[in-house]
């Protein structure tokens, strides 16, 4: 069962998550593979000396930069006993599609390892942040993280929409030395970490693969049950604004039917307002400090449309059976 042995590291005020996230990944590898306990905390403080980042860094960078440092003396990194040090390389490769990174970490997981990951966020001076992917949720396609803002979101979740880009991680010690400063054998990688690693053979991934298949077409179906409630919302929304509309019409050709004459004044002064009013027998309806008069009245009975015509009335809009 893969340990999360994750620290609640702090990175401060600083730009140094690379650093942070590097580190709690390659602590993690010597747990896990090797079954050596290390302390992330002193080993950011080797990694910011080594690979400075005060001013942020690059998580696909950082591994580049501290494989060259590696194996200078500077760079070993000693465990809790303080009885050996160890020179360890890491092997990466960088990923840039979300969906990659998932079936990546899900291989992980098995083996207890973390994926250092960039994301975006939005905290004041963390639009991007990286930290250390640690497992994948179940039901779901979205990843979890270890953070390093000490004891505010220890842990953050990681999902399509924040993610950016994650890397493979695998810790190889290349050499070790002893407290007395000789060289000791390079140590073989835990059973645990074998056991787990045959379970991803040819069979184990096919395995892996089928339980894949099944998590998407899992999630598939609650997409298209999603899809088919918002359909059928839509269509009850349609249908009430449909009778809402046909109950309107239906009473607009009540009101015709009894001789009611919508019109619409458009006047464009309060003399044309006047005029329109008394021919019509209409109150007036210019308001003070308005450009121009549109207002809808209902007069009963409809005037006859000669009567605008011949007192020389064209702002004016009449339907005898029709709702303005």
């Amino acid at each position: 069962m893969p340990i999360d042995g994750s620290q609640s590291l702090n990175q401060g005020q600083f730009g140094t998550c690379v650093a942070h996230a590097f580190a709690q990944a390659l602590i993690q590898g010597l747990s896990q593979k090797y079954n050596i306990a290390c302390d992330a905390s002193t080993f950011v403080t080797t990694v910011k000396a080594r690979c400075p980042c005060w001013n942020g860094h690059r998580t696909e960078q950082m591994p580049r930069d501290w494989n060259v440092k590696h194996a200078e003396e500077g760079a070993a990194i000693e465990d809790v006993d303080k009885t050996c040090r160890y020179n360890v390389r890491v092997e990466f490769r960088e990923i840039h599609s979300f969906e990659e990174a998932r079936c990546e970490m899900q291989r992980a997981q098995i083996l207890g390892m973390y994926m250092p990951c960039t994301i975006t966020t939005s905290a004041d001076g963390h639009s991007r942040h990286s930290v250390a992917l640690t497992k994948c949720y179940q039901g779901t396609d979205e990843m979890y993280a270890v953070n390093s803002w000490g004891a505010k979101d220890k842990h953050l979740d990681v999902t399509r929409q924040n993610f950016k880009v994650a890397i493979t991680f695998d810790t190889i010690i290349t050499a070790a030395t002893g407290g007395n400063g000789l060289s000791m054998p390079v140590p073989e990688p835990h059973r645990s970490y074998t056991d787990a690693l045959h379970s991803l053979s040819p069979q184990g991934e096919l395995e892996r693969a089928a339980l894949e298949k099944k998590l998407k077409e899992e999630m598939e179906q609650k997409r298209l049950v999603a899809a088919a409630k918002e359909a059928a919302n839509a269509a009850l929304e349609k249908k009430i604004i449909e009778d809402a509309e046909q109950k309107r019409l239906t009473t607009a050709a009540t009101e015709a039917a009894n001789g009611v004459c919508l019109f619409v004044c458009e006047s464009t002064s309060v003399a044309m307002c006047a005029c329109v009013s008394t021919v019509l027998s209409v109150p007036k309806c210019f308001p003070a400090r308005q450009a121009h008069c549109v207002n809808v009245f209902a007069v009963t009975p409809p005037p006859p449309p000669q009567k605008c015509i011949t007192n020389n009335i064209h702002l004016i809009s009449i339907s005898h059976y029709v709702i303005h």
